[in-house]
């Protein structure tokens, strides 16, 4: 899991991409794509997800995920 706090503190002022599996078959996981989308667009740098794992089981919409690639 990667808890909001500990994104928001990685992120630095070069940081140029935020690449997090939105979930993982193996242990389950589901992370907060939506949140973690936010703190990263808030300062400016875009989000990939890799959702392979969620689709049939999650909501897949990149808009409201506010991810920039998926």
């Amino acid at each position: 899991m990667v808890p909001p706090e500990t994104l928001a503190a990685a992120l630095r002022d070069d940081t140029t991409l935020v690449s997090i599996q939105y979930a993982n078959n193996e242990v389950g996981t589901i992370q907060q794509i939506e949140t973690l989308a936010r703190l990263a667009a808030d300062r400016g740098v875009p989000f990939h997800t890799d959702a392979v794992q969620a689709a049939g089981w999650l909501d897949l919409d990149v808009k409201r995920l506010g991810v920039q690639a998926m």
